[in-house]
């Protein structure tokens, strides 16, 4: 005996990242926007120079929809570069 089972695949393709709405807050909060997808998970980095590969992670959350807004609480005022990423979900 032999069964047949069919199961419906929906993929969805994850919007791109974009950030947006840069702001600095004194005295050391620096938020911006980023477009994001419901129930993905993201990565938040800073550097203090694009030349290198040291970049420190600021958090990672499950988007809960878009956009998201990250407030990075230790700004210095010095500047920096900051990348928001996907993380592969479990």
């Amino acid at each position: 005996m032999t069964a047949t089972d069919s199961v419906a695949i929906h993929v969805v393709a994850a919007a791109p990242v974009v950030l947006s709405s840069p702001r600095f807050l004194p005295p050391a909060h620096f938020q911006f926007n980023y477009t994001a997808n419901a129930g993905l998970n993201y990565i938040v980095q800073r550097s203090d120079d694009l030349s290198g590969s040291n970049w420190t992670t600021l958090g990672t959350n499950q988007a809960g929809g878009s956009p998201v807004t990250f407030d990075d609480t230790n700004a210095t005022g010095n500047p920096a570069f900051y990348r928001v990423g996907r993380l592969p979900n479990p």
